[in-house]
């Protein structure tokens, strides 16, 4: 049928930390290898947007069988008549009349499912997703996005966004960059480049723990479709470890010797890379993809956010509590939010990213055997509807960074330095003043609130090395104090 109905298969097959294999690498190709339409009503669609005779009016070369077919679109690799090597993006046909008919059945069901049956009452999911759609459909949106990704990104040489080419942009064309690469879910290929994939991993979690706490601006469909691993062009080499504080850590000698804390300190400090010797790994570069499905977070939502991170971090409970208050939900929800953020209750004593043992597993069973599917959907209503769009797109993060070899504690100080340093961004008063400005213009209403500027696009970091302070004193806390906290049973 494809649609809205390989949107969803697209998110399952991402979810391979609760599904079995099986199910995962079925779906997978739904990511980028749906059905597509034929060369010759792509053609057509082409010469109706940019209103020409030809193909060969605009292109040198033009390749009929496209390279990817996603849910909404397909993109073809084609050659511009200046020599420019470009991806062209084209909506299906009909597809927003076929849009506009999906959601009014989803609509149907989802209400007449939760009359049948109160506890799978989802209709309140649908008018969000309706909007979602709304801006996926539209191409110049997309364009935009990818542009302001661009430059909230350009400091960083690892990272990479297509250039768009507006001149040939409509509502239902997308003209960009072709660009090469390897997929992060191709192993084989990364491995046989040279790239160092653990490091790969570090870059997804770093780039999509900015987007969510610094900027509040995320891409919502990061599956590895929609991202791409290169040579970076910009660097000549790099350096691989040759080892880590954080790996000497681990060692004997360094559990019983006074070396212990001067080289704990160290990795705190500065992160759990001590030296590098030896020239061997590939730089790379991510490149971005798909600018479709995004997220403006709520401005006062992004600074709790990120308060709430720092306290299921830093173990301080008393004011992840209240910041879950201050969110909207209950203080006793505060205890739920932990362990699908940190998989650990306040209570439990594991080290952050670490494993439940059989006794904190079975009490956790013990504690919601008895919960309900209306119960479980009433708290995902009491949640703010941003932390949902945050919670998808942490979880293919999470998949990503499984795949590429990282860990899950790297990911939590990784993604928990991002939230330290998006807590320096203030929501002031020229920010506010902004948004309501713009709030009344036209362009900027309904869906298209996603356009309205974020903290960072209007302030700095008030105080730099603040900022370095908070993140030392994470890393500290989680490289030394949250381990100790572990090994003394508290």
């Amino acid at each position: 049928h494809g649609g809205l109905y390989n949107k969803f298969a697209q998110y399952v097959s991402t979810m391979n930390h609760v599904l079995p294999d099986e199910v995962v690498q079925t779906l997978a190709p739904l990511q980028d290898k749906a059905k597509e339409i034929s060369p010759e009503l792509a053609a057509k669609c082409i010469i109706e947007e940019l209103g020409v005779n030809d193909l060969n009016e605009v292109f040198l070369e033009f390749d009929e069988l496209p390279i990817a077919a996603a849910s909404l679109a397909q993109v073809h690799r084609a050659r511009l008549k200046n020599g420019s090597e470009v991806a062209v993006k084209i909506q299906y046909p009909h597809l927003r009349e076929q849009t506009t008919g999906d959601v009014a059945t989803m609509k149907m069901l989802t209400q007449f499912i939760g009359a049948v049956f109160p506890d799978f009452e989802y209709s309140w999911l649908v008018k969000r997703f309706e909007d979602t759609i709304i801006l996926e459909m539209d191409f110049e949106q997309e364009a935009k996005n990818a542009k302001r990704l661009g430059q909230m990104f350009q400091h960083r040489s690892d990272v990479y966004v297509p250039a768009v080419f507006d001149d040939m942009t409509t509502g239902r064309l997308l003209v960009m960059e072709f660009v090469r690469g390897l997929k992060p879910s191709d192993k084989e290929g990364l491995l046989k480049e040279g790239f160092p994939m653990k490091d790969v991993a570090r870059t997804v979690s770093a780039i999509f723990g900015d987007m969510i706490h610094v900027h509040g601006f995320i891409h919502c469909d990061p599956h590895a479709g929609n991202l791409l691993v290169r040579k970076n062009p910009k660097e000549k080499r790099a350096w691989s470890q040759f080892f880590t504080v954080a790996g000497l850590l681990s060692t004997p000698i360094f559990a019983v010797s006074g070396l212990y804390s001067a080289a704990a300190v160290a990795a705190a400090l500065f992160g759990s890379t001590a030296m590098y010797f030896q020239e061997s790994s590939v730089p790379y570069q991510l490149v971005v993809l798909d600018h479709g499905m995004y997220r403006r977070l709520d401005p006062e939502f992004r600074r709790l956010y990120c308060e709430l991170w720092e306290s299921l971090l830093l173990r301080d409970h008393g004011k992840g509590r209240k910041t879950a208050i201050n969110l909207g939900v209950s203080s006793a929800d505060y205890d739920i939010l932990s362990l699908i953020i940190t998989y650990r209750s306040p209570g439990q004593k594991h080290k952050m990213g670490g494993q439940m043992s059989k006794e904190q597993r079975k009490k956790l069973k013990e504690r919601f055997k008895d919960v309900t599917h209306g119960e479980v959907n009433a708290f995902m209503k009491r949640l703010p509807r941003d932390m949902l769009f945050v919670s998808r797109t942490t979880n293919i993060v999470r998949s990503l960074n499984k795949g590429l070899g990282g860990s899950t504690r790297e990911r939590f100080k990784i993604m928990g330095e991002s939230a330290v340093r998006g807590l320096t961004l203030t929501n002031s008063q020229r920010l506010q003043d902004t948004i309501e400005t713009l709030e009344k213009q036209k362009e900027y209403s309904g869906a298209y609130g996603i356009n309205l500027p974020v903290a960072s696009e209007i302030e700095s970091p008030q105080k730099p090395i603040s900022e370095r302070i908070e993140v030392y004193r994470l890393r500290f806390y989680l490289e030394i104090v949250d381990r100790l906290l572990m090994l003394w049973g508290l």
